[in-house]
């Protein structure tokens, strides 16, 4: 099994940043730990944006599911069902 693109750019890039931190730390004349520190946690806010992006869709998707329900119109995933 393969893991999709995005996965993979992702895990990637949670690795690199907590090493940018320690190099541009180190660069920047700071402690090693704090560079260490500012990647992880740029890896942090990276991760609760991500999260915070995916709830914002589950939540646009809840609610217009939801009116679809509300207003007795097929859900958009039927509309496919029924055109194909």
């Amino acid at each position: 099994m393969t893991l999709p693109t995005h996965i993979k750019a992702l895990t990637v890039l949670l690795l690199l940043l907590p090493g940018m931190g320690l190099w541009f730390g180190y660069i920047g004349g700071l402690s090693l730990s704090l560079g260490l520190a500012m990647g992880f946690l740029g890896s942090v806010l990276l991760i609760s944006a991500l999260a915070a992006q995916r709830r914002q869709r589950q939540r646009a998707s809840d609610s217009l599911n939801r009116l679809h329900q509300e207003f007795g119109l097929s859900a958009p995933a039927e509309r496919a069902d029924q055109r194909a």
